[in-house]
Formats: C-alpha cells, structure tokens, sequence
C-alpha cells in the first residue's frame, strides 16, 4: 500500500491550489468533529467518520462519544475518519477524558497510519497488525500514573505479536490524566521542521527526525480491561497553517538527504519530498529570456512529477495484477472435483426424475382403502373382546374373601371344642378335700 501516499502527494503537487479542503475557522471539517454542535446531527454516526466497536460501536451523545462505558469491562471503540489527509502541516488535537475505579485500566490511541481502519480498526496498539504510520499511546504502563508513548513503524513489525511493545516507542513523557474530571487535550503538530506532542499545552515529545507523508488517515481507538476505564472524546479537531496549500512543502523547510539518523528514531519510508521551487525572476525585470528559463524549469518540475505518478501506476498495476492472480489460484477448483460433482448431480436428478415418475404413473386409492379397512377391521376386533379381557383380569386378581372367612371358621371351632374337651376332664377328675 505505499505507493498510494506517494501517489496523493504527487497529485496534490500537480493540482496546486486546486485541491482545498472546506474549513471552518481554521479546521477541516473533513477530517474534525466536536467543533460543531450537535456532534450527530439526527443521531445517524459521525459526518465523515467510521465508527468501529466490540462488540458494539461507540456511544455517540449530543457533546461527546463514549468509546469505552464505564460498567462493563472488555470493550473496544474507535473512530476514523473517511478521507486521507492532504496537508503536510498539520495540527491535530484530542480532546479526551477518563475516569474508573482505583484499580480500573485501559489505554487510548491517537492514530495517523496509511491503511487507516483497514488495518487497525478498533484494535489497540497491543493488538494491532503491522500498521504504516504513527500511532500516540495514552495508558498506565510500567507501574506509573500515566504515560504517553509514540510509536513509529514502516508496516514490517507486527506488534501483536511482539513480547515488549512498550520497547518500541520512540519517546515518552509522564502524564497522569485519570479522574481529572475535565477533559484533556493532546495536540500533534508537525510545523515542517519539527514533530511535536503536548498535553495541555505543555510540551511533552518533540523531534525534528521524523517527517510524516501526506495521505493518511487519522483515528482515535480505545481499550478497557476487566476492571474498565471510561474513555470518552468531545473533540478531535484537524487545521492547516493558514495559507498553507494542501500537499504543498513549505519553502525553505524541505531537509536534505540524511545519511544517518539516531537509532531511537525511526523515518518513514513514505515521505514525499516536493521538488524546491524555481527561484523567482530577478527584481527589476530581466527580460525573456529569464521568463523562458524560468518557465523551462517549471515545465521540467511537471514532467518529473508525471513521470513519477506514471511510475506509480504502473506499480499499482503490477501490485494489482500479482494479488489477482494470487486470488485465482487460491479460488480455483481442479477440473476433476468439477466433473465429480456435475456426474453426482445428474444421478440425483435423474433418481428425483424416477420417483416423481412412480408417484404420477401408479394410482394408490386401491392401497390406501385397503389399509382403511385393516385399520376399521383391527379397531373393531380390540373393542369386542376388551370387556371380556378386563373382566378376566379383574376377576383374577380380586381377593379371595370365602376362603379367608372359612379359615376364621375353623378356627373359632377348633377353640370351642378345646375348651369343651378341657370342661369335661375338669369334672372328671379327682377332688381332693382338706
């Protein structure tokens, strides 16, 4: 995806004063929101920006947008915005607040990367793919208060898979920004010679080996863990320096080649240069044949900018063809899995074919008034001889009462002729007289 920067900036050299953006006291309505109130007009997202969520998209009220709630833990928001940046010198600001508990945790991003949400999305820079660009971090690393980390990266180094992402900042400054309860404001400036990160106003990174390319696109994404944080924007505003020209450098500022830069810092493989300008005709007027020098290096500066734009394209090309052929050959089926499939096809067709034929050529009346009468004949026999099959049944498995009152009989008679026996050996025997 690097050709397509270059390719911005070289058209925006071309067009010239062409290429503006709307503004509206000195930001870009394009790429800002929050300067205007409300900040969702008829509550249908944000003008001119995505937004992104896990598992739902952020909340978005009258004043600000909630990507991260305070009550559930494990969430994701973020926000990008749909166009690319056009200007070299720029003056983003974040206007962020977040508030949670005394052991709550998260981190907030303030992104500029080529691929914008196409690579990004609502990841974190902890788990985000290998992005192209610039990303600030807003969290409570290493045990502090608050810290606030840039990171550069050319699209080579995956930092989801990496064991120490903090190592790969190239500057930070302390910043504890919890439960302040106003909201913050993180501005990055790049003013041509310098890059510059404050918070509040106050300075916090500043570096003058880092050029950012035009082209990108600008997002803030938030992150909140078990025990959440609230991340909440009520603004991120993007101006231009007045009468900066967008894709324009600015004259005088453009460094010269760098043979070696400090090892802590990291250039972007994607920064444009435009071509210093012609110098201006002499004063006083030194006739045409100045004007057609200088006319002949303008024409010189439009040739080399086509030829490059026309370097790209054909890069472009190239890229697009080798990903279609690379998607033919993933998607492509073997021709003996094809026919396999057509031959069961037809098999199936024509067995559907021959049952539909059966069923339309054989006439079941005959089968169906036959399993009628089965069924009339089966429901007639069960009801004969039910009653005489309950009877039975009950009448095995009643009691027997005559045999039980026989046994109380025999034995009150077996009582009284004992006790008749034991009367008549009474008076039979001896008495004895004292």
């Amino acid at each position: 995806m690097a050709p397509f920067p270059l390719l911005l900036s070289l058209f925006s050299l071309a067009l010239g004063p062409s290429l503006v953006y709307s503004q509206s006291k000195g930001h870009i309505d394009e790429l800002s929101f929050g300067h205007k109130q409300p900040i969702s007009p008829g509550s249908r997202g944000i003008p001119h920006f995505h937004l992104f969520g896990e598992p739902s998209p952020p909340q978005v009220l009258r004043d600000r947008v909630i990507l991260t709630p305070p009550a559930v833990g494990n969430r994701r928001g973020a926000i990008w915005a749909e166009t690319r940046s056009t200007s070299l010198l720029f003056s983003a600001s974040l206007f962020f607040r977040a508030s949670g508990p005394e052991r709550g945790n998260g981190n907030l991003q303030l992104w500029y990367t080529s691929n914008g949400h196409f690579t990004t999305g609502s990841s974190s820079i902890y788990s985000t793919a290998a992005f192209d660009g610039l990303a600030i971090l807003i969290s409570t690393s290493a045990g502090t208060a608050g810290q606030i980390r840039a990171f550069l990266n050319d699209g080579t180094v995956d930092f989801k898979a990496h064991h120490n992402v903090e190592s790969l900042s190239f500057a930070h400054c302390d910043f504890s920004y919890r439960n302040l309860g106003v909201f913050s404001m993180l501005t990055v400036i790049q003013d041509g010679k310098t890059l510059k990160v404050t918070i509040d106003g106050k300075p916090c990174i500043e570096t003058d080996k880092v050029r950012l390319p035009i082209g990108n696109y600008f997002g803030v994404s938030a992150a909140s863990a078990e025990i959440p944080d609230s991340f909440e924007v009520s603004k991120f505003t993007v101006s231009a320096p007045p009468g900066h020209v967008p894709g324009e450098m600015p004259k005088g500022d453009v460094p010269p080649p760098s043979q070696h830069h400090d090892a802590q810092f990291a250039t972007n493989p994607h920064e444009t240069r435009a071509s210093p300008p012609p110098p201006p005709p002499p004063a006083g007027g030194a006739g045409a044949g100045s004007d057609l020098a200088s006319l002949q290096e303008q024409v010189k500066a439009l040739s080399t900018q086509l030829t490059n734009i026309q370097a790209s394209l054909a890069q472009i090309n190239n890229v697009a063809g080798d990903r279609h052929v690379e998607l033919l050959r993933h998607s492509r089926v073997p021709h003996e899995q094809l026919n396999g499939m057509d031959s069961r096809m037809v098999a199936v067709e024509r067995q559907i074919q021959r049952v539909r034929d059966d069923i339309e050529g054989k006439d079941y009346k005959k089968h169906l008034d036959e399993i009628r009468v089965a069924v009339k004949e089966g429901q007639d026999r069960m009801l004969e001889g039910l009653p005489r099959d309950l009877g039975r049944i009950v009448t095995g498995s009643a009691p027997r009462t005559g045999f039980f009152f026989l046994c109380i009989v025999a034995v009150q008679i077996g009582l009284a002729a004992s006790y008749v026996v034991y009367k008549r050996r009474r008076s039979g025997a001896p008495k004895k007289y004292l």
